[in-house]
């Protein structure tokens, strides 16, 4: 029997789950923050990963799903806690790059401002692939404020200015039509 195809398996479907981590939780938006913070997961690997059936929690409240939706390699997704992306935008005073995906999540809990808060995020098959906790200190009217998490889970969190965890990277299908369309050019001039 041989034995490295089962183990080349297991080994690319342990590098897929963790090429999904959060890179920053939006915890402290001016006002009422129910629906008007996120949560940005990156991309770290070299191909696109399917996240269908990821859920997101915090520490203390239930499990909500991502939704269907494909991340890019590199690529950046801004999970909203209910707020579309025009409005997260305006709230936190900080333009959200054209190329992350956004995504509404409304069952998803407010993070806390004061106190212990976690990011935990877990595959389809409910294995938790990512966790970082984070103590926030910062009371309710304090200026808008972001916690930068650790890209392999733990716990801290430095103070960032909001959207600045979020990759730039464009989607490889825009990329790819954006190349044939390049190529059309150059033939047409011939």
């Amino acid at each position: 029997m041989n034995i490295l195809k089962p183990l080349a398996a297991f080994l690319t479907a342990s590098s897929v789950h963790s090429a999904i981590v959060a890179t920053e939780v939006g915890n402290n938006a001016p006002g009422t923050d129910s629906d008007n913070e996120y949560v940005v997961l990156l991309n770290t690997g070299t191909t696109a990963v399917d996240i269908t059936g990821y859920d997101i929690t915090d520490d203390t409240l239930g499990w909500d799903e991502i939704g269907t939706i494909t991340v890019g390699a590199g690529q950046s997704l801004v999970i909203s806690t209910g707020a579309d992306r025009s409005t997260l935008e305006s709230v936190w005073g900080q333009t959200i790059p054209s190329a992350a995906k956004f995504v509404i999540v409304s069952g998803l809990a407010a993070y806390n401002n004061t106190g212990t808060d976690s990011v935990i995020l877990r595959d389809a098959a409910d294995t938790t692939i990512y966790s970082f906790s984070f103590t926030a200190s910062l009371g309710s009217d304090d200026p808008p404020t972001s916690i930068e998490l650790g890209a392999t889970g733990g716990s801290g969190g430095t103070s960032i200015t909001p959207f600045s965890t979020v990759s730039n990277v464009p989607e490889p299908t825009a990329v790819f039509l954006g190349s044939l369309g390049v190529l059309a050019l150059f033939r047409r001039r011939r």
